[in-house]
């Protein structure tokens, strides 16, 4: 329940008999401000502008508790016997709906972001908080939008969920159940492609069968291609010396082919 003492407004009474100032905002904050007049007639009016959650309600002002949002004018008088009245624009905020459905693939066969979103935007919501359960995949570049990128860098399955938000809390999680199939090595040399030393502190070497020649791109873990290149011969050197410590992902082809990701720990 929330409280808004009287005491609090006889001060302000108080204080603007003293004053020429016809108007005067004494407090302001995200959800609640005082507006006070005085007119010619000494009648003290004040507004007072208020938002809170559904499950503060009922309100409590002024001795008077109301029990919806509205526009409600409290009648009383100050110590110094002045007529006043109190004009109350009470706004109530819900918290926000499940989202009813996440948009985008749930078939993946490729390394690379994918772009999911809600179908639409839900009333009250002035936010969203994306989720994704498989530790190797990543929400890149989460801005609370109604839209999300994830980067799936390996095979397997994640469920990625959503719950829409604002200052009175979260909806339930609508989710989304997504299969990768990265790991499935259908190449019949993807088994005799090798990576070493991996975990590695400046360099991997590529083994790769002999008269062949890969093509290979680098990602980091946000999904940005940091590196590519082409097989100089069986055994190509890659240096990482320059990256940071983390996971990084080297995804193999042959004659623009998919052959093999292979991932990779720098230390």
């Amino acid at each position: 329940m929330r409280k808004c003492k009287l005491f609090n407004i006889c001060v302000i009474f108080s204080f603007l008999l003293l004053s020429h100032f016809n108007a005067h905002t004494l407090n302001r904050s995200n959800n609640h401000t005082f507006i006070i007049q005085q007119s010619e007639s000494d009648t003290i009016r004040m507004s007072v502008y208020d938002t809170i959650c559904r499950y503060d309600l009922p309100y409590f002002h002024s001795n008077q508790l109301f029990y919806d949002e509205g526009t409600y004018s409290i009648p009383f008088k100050t110590d110094e016997e002045k007529d006043s009245i109190i004009t109350l624009y009470l706004s109530v905020i819900e918290i926000p709906e499940r989202p009813s459905q996440i948009i985008g693939d749930t078939i993946v066969n490729n390394i690379g972001n994918y772009v999911y979103r809600i179908n639409s935007a839900e009333d009250d919501a002035t936010e969203y908080h994306w989720y994704i359960s498989n530790l190797y995949w990543t929400i890149n570049k989460n801005n609370k939008t109604d839209t999300c990128n994830l980067f799936i860098p390996v095979g397997g399955n994640g469920i990625l969920s959503v719950t829409a938000a604002n200052q009175c809390g979260s909806s339930a999680a609508k989710q989304l159940f997504i299969t990768s199939t990265l790991n499935v090595e259908d190449h019949s040399e993807a088994t005799s492609i090798t990576l070493f030393p991996n975990p590695t502190q400046d360099h991997v070497t590529l083994s790769v069968p002999e008269n062949k020649t890969y093509t290979y791109s680098i990602f980091d873990i946000k999904g940005e291609k940091i590196n590519q290149g082409v097989t100089s011969s069986s055994n190509t050197k890659l240096s990482l010396a320059h990256l940071e410590k983390g996971v990084y992902f080297l995804q193999i082809f042959e004659d623009n082919h998919f052959v093999k990701t292979i991932k990779v720990l720098k230390k």
